[in-house]
C-alpha cells in the first residue's frame, strides 16, 4: 500500500497499477479472493484509462484465474478471452500459448472435454515451438487431468509421468512434488492404495521441505481419502485435521469446507471407534454453511445425504425430512451434471476418435507414399543395374569374341593368300586353329545364354536318379587331355557302393565341368587336384573338388559368384575364361535344392563342396 501511495504522489499511475496487480496476485496466493479481485480490479481501470494494452492483458488473465479459483467459470472465460484479443493484438506468443491453455482448463471445469481439449492440445504445440519445456509440460500435465475427468487413467498417468520427467530433468521441485502427488491420487482411483500412498508420501516430504502449506494442505486431504478407504481410520482422521488446520491458517475457504466435511463425514462413520454423531452433526453444518454461501451443489448434496442419515438414526424426522429433501433435489441437479459429462466424454471420443481416423488415414497415404517411391527407388536401381550388365555384356562379349574373331579372319586371310604352297600338315593347324577359336565363342555364347535363361527362369530342371560316379568319371575322361597337358593328376575318392542322388543330368555336368575345368585353368604345373564323394548321413550327398592352385583373396571371395567376375587369380596355361563359369554353377546348384560352399586360404588353394539330397541307395 505504501508502495503505491509513492507511486501516485509521483504521479506514476502506471507503476501504481502494476503494485496494485502485484499486490493482487498475493492475495491470490494466500486465498483470500476477495482482496484479491479488489486490487486487480483497480490495477485494471489504471492500465485501461492508461491506455496500456499489456497491462490490460495481463491483469485480465490474472482476474480470470481468480474467477476459476472461485468457480466463477463464466467470469473466467470472459476475462481470459479478453486477454487472448489483447496478447494477440500485441503478438505475444507466449502470453497467448499461457492464456490458451488457461480456457482449455475453466472448459475441463465445465466438462467440455471436447474444447478443452482443443485448447489444451493448441498451449501444448505453442511452448513447444518456444521451446518452453516448463509450460509445455504443465499443460501436458493438465491433458492429462482431463484423461482423469473422464476415467481414462492408462492415458492420464502417460501424461503424468511424461511431466513428471520434464520437472525432473529441470531441476523444479515442488511442480515434481505436485505432480506426484496428482500420479497418487489417479492410483487411488484405479484402487491401487499401496502406490497412491507412495506417490503422495513422496510429494507430501518435498511439500513439507519446501514449506509449501497449500499442496501439504491438498496432499494430507487426499492421503486421509486414501486411509479412511483402507478403513485406518484414525490415521484418516489425522490427515483430515492437519488438512484442515493449514487450510484454516491460508484462509482457504473451499478447502476448510471440504476437510471439515471429510472430518464430519469420518465421525458419522459407526465402523469408526471414534464414532460421534454430535461431532458429525458438527463439522458438517460448518461445511454446509460454507458451501451453501459459495454455491458449491457436490459438498451440499452429500452433507445433506450424511446430515438426513444421521438425523434418522437419531428419529429427529423434522430436520431427516428437509435434509432428506433437500438431498434429493440436490441429487437430479448433479446427476444431471454427471449425465451432461457423459454425454461431454462420448463428445470427447467422438472427436478424438475422428481426430485418430484421420490421422490413420493421413499415415496410410504416407506409407503408401513411402511404398510407391521405395519400390521405384528400387526399379530405379534395378534398371541402373541392368544397364550397368548390359553395358558390361556388351565390353565383354566385343572383347572376348574380339581375339577369336580376329584369330579365324587371320587364319582365312592367310588360307587364301598362302593356300597353293601350303602343305597338308600346314592346313590342318590352320583348321584346328579356327576350330579353337570357334569353340571358344561358341563356349562363350552358350555360357550367356545359360545365364540369361536362369535369370529369366526359363532353365528347365528334371529331378531324376543319377548316378554321382558315372557323372564324375564322364566329366574327367573330358577333361584328361587338358589335365595331362599341364601334367596334373586328378585323385577320386569316390564310394564303390553306387550312390544315386536327386538332380537335373544336364545340369549336373555342367556344375562338376565348370569346377573342374576352373580347378584345371587355375592349377599350377605338376599339381594335384581332389575330387571326393562323402555321404552325411540319410539325406545328403556331397562332392568336392580341390585344386592347390594359388586361393582365392577375401575380395575375390566377396564376388566370386557374380557375373561377368574375373578374379585375381590368372589361368597358369593360358586358358580362356568367360567370368561366368561360377555364377552359372551357383544357380544351378541352388535351381536343384541344392548348396554351394567355398573353402579357400590365399596362397593355399581353393576347394568348391557342392551339397545334394540322396536319391536312393543302390548295392
Amino acid at each position: 500500500s505504501k508502495a503505491v501511495s509513492a507511486h501516485k504522489d509521483l504521479k506514476d499511475e502506471s507503476g501504481a497499477g502494476v503494485i496494485m496487480g502485484s499486490i493482487g496476485n498475493i492475495y491470490r496466493n494466500l486465498g483470500n479472493y476477495d482482496l484479491a479481485l479488489e486490487y486487480m480490479g483497480k490495477a485494471l481501470s489504471v492500465h485501461g484509462e492508461l491506455g496500456e494494452k499489456s497491462g490490460v492483458a495481463r491483469i485480465s488473465g490474472d482476474i480470470g484465474i481468480v474467477h476459476s479459483q472461485l468457480s466463477n467459470y463464466s467470469n473466467a472465460l470472459e476475462y481470459f478471452f479478453k486477454a487472448l484479443a489483447a496478447h494477440e493484438e500485441l503478438n505475444e506468443i507466449a502470453e497467448i500459448a499461457r492464456i490458451t491453455g488457461n480456457i482449455g482448463n475453466v472448459y475441463k471445469e465445465l466438462s467440455d472435454y471436447a474444447r478443452a481439449f482443443e485448447y489444451m492440445t493448441k498451449a501444448v504445440v505453442m511452448f513447444e515451438k518456444l521451446d518452453n519445456k516448463e509450460q509445455t509440460a504443465r499443460f501436458m500435465g493438465n491433458i492429462g487431468r482431463v484423461y482423469n475427468d473422464i476415467h481414462d487413467y492408462t492415458n492420464a498417468l502417460y501424461y503424468f509421468q511424461k511431466v513428471l520427467a520434464v520437472y525432473e530433468e529441470l531441476g523444479m521441485k515442488e511442480l515434481a512434488a505436485s505432480i506426484t502427488g496428482t500420479i497418487g491420487t489417479t492410483y487411488a482411483n484405479i484402487s491401487d492404495y499401496a502406490l497412491a500412498l507412495e506417490y503422495m508420501g513422496k510429494a507430501l516430504k518435498v511439500h513439507q521441505e519446501l514449506g509449501a502449506k497449500l499442496p501439504v494442505a491438498i496432499g494430507m486431504n487426499n492421503m486421509g481419502t486414501v486411509y479412511q478407504k483402507l478403513s485406518e481410520y484414525p490415521r484418516s482422521l489425522e490427515c483430515y485435521g492437519k488438512s484442515l488446520a493449514l487450510y484454516e491458517e491460508l484462509g482457504n475457504k473451499r478447502g476448510i469446507s471440504i476437510s471439515l466435511g471429510n472430518i464430519g463425514i469420518m465421525y458419522a462413520n459407526e465402523a469408526f471407534e471414534g464414532y460421534d454423531t454430535i461431532k458429525a452433526e458438527e463439522y458438517l453444518l460448518k461445511s454446509l454453511a460454507m458451501s451453501d454461501e459459495f454455491g458449491w451443489k457436490r459438498e451440499q448434496y452429500e452433507i445433506h445425504q450424511e446430515l438426513a442419515a444421521i438425523y434418522e438414526k437419531q428419529e429427529r424426522w423434522r430436520e431427516h425430512s428437509r435434509h432428506f429433501k433437500l438431498y434429493k433435489d440436490l441429487e437430479k441437479e448433479v446427476q444431471s451434471a454427471e449425465v451432461k459429462k457423459q454425454a461431454e466424454r462420448l463428445e470427447y471420443e467422438r472427436i478424438s476418435t475422428e481426430r485418430e481416423k484421420e490421422l490413420a488415414i493421413e499415415r496410410t497415404r504416407s506409407e503408401e507414399r513411402g511404398r510407391v517411391i521405395r519400390e521405384l527407388t528400387q526399379l530405379n536401381r534395378a534398371l541402373e543395374e541392368a544397364n550397368r550388365e548390359k553395358n558390361e555384356v556388351i565390353g565383354i562379349v566385343a572383347h572376348d569374341l574380339k581375339n577369336p574373331l580376329a584369330g579365324i579372319m587371320l587364319a582365312v586371310n592367310n588360307f587364301r593368300r598362302f593356300s597353293l604352297n601350303m602343305s597338308t600338315t600346314d592346313i590342318e593347324k590352320l583348321m584346328d586353329m579356327m576350330a579353337a577359336a570357334a569353340g571358344k565363342m561358341t563356349a562363350f555364347i552358350d555360357n550367356l545364354l545359360d545365364i540369361q535363361r536362369l535369370d529369366e527362369g526359363r532353365y528347365t530342371i528334371e529331378i531324376v536318379p543319377i548316378s554321382v560316379k558315372s557323372a564324375i568319371e564322364s566329366i574327367i575322361e573330358m577333361h584328361s587331355t587338358h589335365a595331362a597337358e599341364k601334367q596334373i593328376n586328378i585323385i577320386t575318392e569316390i564310394p564303390r557302393d553306387e550312390i544315386v542322388i536327386a538332380a537335373d543330368s544336364i545340369a549336373l555336368s555342367s556344375v562338376i565341368d565348370n569346377l573342374l575345368s576352373n580347378a584345371l585353368k587355375f592349377s599350377p604345373m605338376k599339381s594335384n587336384i581332389f575330387v571326393k564323394v562323402t555321404q552325411t548321413g540319410l539325406e545328403n550327398v556331397s562332392i568336392t573338388i580341390q585344386d592347390e592352385g594359388p586361393g582365392l583373396t577375401e575380395e575375390d571371395k566377396k564376388k566370386m559368384f557374380g557375373k561377368f567376375m574375373r578374379l585375381s587369380a590368372r589361368p597358369t596355361g593360358g586358358e580362356h575364361s568367360t567370368g561366368l563359369g561360377l555364377s552359372i554353377v551357383k544357380k544351378l546348384v541352388e535351381e536343384m535344392s541344392g548348396t554351394i560352399v567355398c573353402d579357400s586360404e590365399f596362397g593355399k588353394g581353393t576347394s568348391f563342396t557342392v551339397k545334394f539330397k540322396l536319391y536312393g541307395l543302390m548295392p
